[in-house]
Order: C-alpha cells, then sequence, then structure tokens
C-alpha cells in the first residue's frame, strides 16, 4: 500500500485560509476613511442646526417662541372660531404647548370630526389638520340639520347632497348642533340607512 503525502493537508489549510490581496486592503482602508469622514459631516451638520435650539432651551423655557401656526382645515368648516383661537400660539413657548389639550379644545366646534396637532422643535411650528364631520343623514328640526354617523347633530354649511336620506320623527327640541341626539330615533335610523347603505 502507499503512504499518503502530507501535502494534502496543507493544501487544505492553505485553501481554507483567506489570501489577502493588497488591493482589496486599500480598498477596504479608503471605504472605511470615507464613512468615517460622513459621520464627521453628518455630526458636524447635526451640530450646527441642532445648536440654535440647543442655545434655547440652555437660556430657559422662553426662548423657544413658535415662529409658524399651519392650519389645514379639509371640507367645509368655518375657519373664523378656529382661526380666532389658533392667534394666540404664535410666539408662544413651544414647548408649552400640550398637542392633545388643545386637538381637544379646537375638536369642540360644531361640524369637526378629529383633530391633529403636531409640534416640529427645531423649526418652531406647529401644524393642524381639521377634518369635517361627514352628513350622512338629514333630519329636519328648526332648519334642515345632518346627522353624522355617530348621530352627532351637525349643521349645513351648503346645500344637501340629493342622495341623502331624510329622518322624521324627531323632536327639535333634542336636535343640539355639536351634540348627539339622545332620544335614540337617530340612532336606530342611521342603522337602517346603513344596513341598505
Amino acid at each position: 500500500m502507499r503512504k499518503r503525502r502530507r501535502t494534502s493537508t496543507r493544501w487544505k489549510q492553505v485553501t481554507s485560509s483567506r489570501i489577502r490581496s493588497p488591493g482589496r486592503q486599500k480598498r477596504r482602508s479608503s471605504t472605511r476613511k470615507r464613512i468615517g469622514s460622513l459621520l464627521w459631516v453628518i455630526f458636524l451638520a447635526a451640530l450646527c442646526l441642532g445648536g440654535e435650539w440647543l442655545h434655547g432651551l440652555a437660556k430657559g423655557p422662553g426662548q423657544l417662541p413658535v415662529k409658524e401656526v399651519r392650519v389645514e382645515a379639509y371640507g367645509d368648516i368655518p375657519l373664523d372660531e378656529i382661526l380666532s383661537r389658533v392667534r394666540g400660539i404664535k410666539g408662544k413657548n413651544i414647548l408649552s404647548i400640550n398637542p392633545r389639550k388643545l386637538a381637544r379644545i379646537l375638536g369642540e366646534q360644531p361640524g369637526v370630526a378629529r383633530v391633529t396637532v403636531k409640534k416640529n422643535l427645531i423649526q418652531r411650528i406647529v401644524s393642524i389638520q381639521i377634518f369635517p364631520r361627514e352628513p350622512v343623514a338629514l333630519v329636519s328640526g328648526r332648519t334642515l340639520l345632518g346627522l353624522d354617523g355617530e348621530g352627532v347633530v351637525i349643521p349645513l354649511s351648503h346645500s344637501p347632497q340629493d342622495n341623502l336620506a331624510v329622518v322624521s320623527g324627531i323632536p327639535a327640541s333634542s336636535l343640539v348642533v355639536g351634540k348627539k341626539e339622545e332620544t335614540g330615533r337617530a340612532r336606530v335610523a342611521l342603522e337602517v340607512i346603513e344596513a341598505f347603505g
């Protein structure tokens, strides 16, 4: 029988180890340098952009006034009342503004379904989005009013659509704009309307 050569195991060791080329090492080091310099640029840019904001925080809470208030209202929402409530925000300290409280206050307006309030601390901008309640039925009280899907009575700012159902038999005294109709008749009527959708 023939003896096996020892070179076969050495060959396996040589092929299993990584063969490093000088070109590959140069590419890796240049890539690392690029990534390092890019991270430094990002760090310095963040430091410069956030410097004014950090300086305002260090001076005290009164040093970050709101620069701009953006209001986006969708649908037919009367903006006069909403804008009168929002006017006091500009110039106020942005850290003292509570978005949930402001959304709750603005959401109390009749015809408003949902309000979102967002603060941008770096740019010191308060963004407000107001979404209207959409009538799914009409109800006649002293005037023609709308009912949304939750049974809340809403004013109609424009002529109603032709395809809305008219609910009758609800006393005019139970129709308060901005409030849910309490007799339960509107809820039953809305269930019927939703069933026949």
